[in-house]
């Protein structure tokens, strides 16, 4: 069903994240839980959502979307996924709740609550 679709070409650009910032709420890591041998669910799982996963309330004006970047104490870390209420989105504008997963690579303790995040694409 063709004329359904919406063209690329003639949909408005996503204005960028640079007016968006996020008071973090909750900080915590998911991977895949300790032990040698792991269950298919555990498995599935930790492939689904693992690193450090931030939490809050977005405000100010943009389009937020997987690749853009949190900033944060000078400096940058990619946005891996965007979960609103349990849901995987590709893009989001405030005012929203999200969880915003930055991957395995960046600490948990970087991060603390209370602490403010701007972004940029």
């Amino acid at each position: 069903m063709s004329f359904l679709r919406r063209d690329r070409a003639d949909s408005p650009p996503d204005p960028p994240p640079d007016g968006i910032s996020m008071t973090i709420d909750d900080v915590f890591w998911i991977g895949p839980p300790a032990g040698a041998g792991l269950t298919v669910a555990q498995r599935a799982v930790a492939r689904r959502a693992p690193g450090t996963v931030l939490t809050g309330a977005l405000a100010g004006a943009g389009t937020l979307k997987p690749g853009d970047h949190a900033l944060h104490a000078g400096s940058r870390y990619q946005i891996v996924r965007i979960e609103v209420f349990r849901e995987h989105v590709e893009r989001v504008q405030p005012p929203r709740n999200v969880g915003l997963v930055l991957g395995a690579q960046v600490a948990k303790d970087t991060f603390n609550a209370g602490e403010q995040l701007r972004f940029e694409r």
